[in-house]
């Protein structure tokens, strides 16, 4: 009986510890814009132009837009636009492996001030 209290003990632990690295690992930064998808992803664009940070990969179709660039450091980044109506697009920004939240914030926000209505 003490060892399957036990056992049952440590795997709610581990599950518990396994959700906290998750979220740790997460580095990004999301957001929904009231703007179209040519619009959010030129603004995209037109940040990571600003910044000097460089398109590596870009695949882009009528509902959706990813753009992959790295900083100089090799640190990836990863823009995802999801257009939800044509008026709405669903932004999502990746920064390095382990998460980088300031960074996925900062591009965010650089990117909602580029943004044209």
């Amino acid at each position: 009986m003490k060892k399957s209290v036990a056992l049952l003990f440590c795997a709610v632990f581990l599950i518990s510890v396994a959700g906290c690295a998750t979220a740790m690992l997460g580095g990004k930064s999301g957001t929904r814009f009231q703007a179209s998808l040519d619009s959010v992803s030129q603004a995209a664009f037109d940040t990571l132009e600003a910044e000097d940070l460089p398109v590596v990969k870009r695949s882009t179709s009528a509902e959706m837009v990813k753009i992959y660039s790295k900083y100089p450091n090799g640190t990836p980044i990863r823009i995802i636009m999801r257009s939800i109506t044509p008026g709405y697009t669903d932004t999502n920004i990746g920064v390095g492996t382990f998460g980088e939240d300031y960074r996925a914030y900062d591009l965010m926000k650089k990117i909602e001030s580029r943004i044209k209505k």
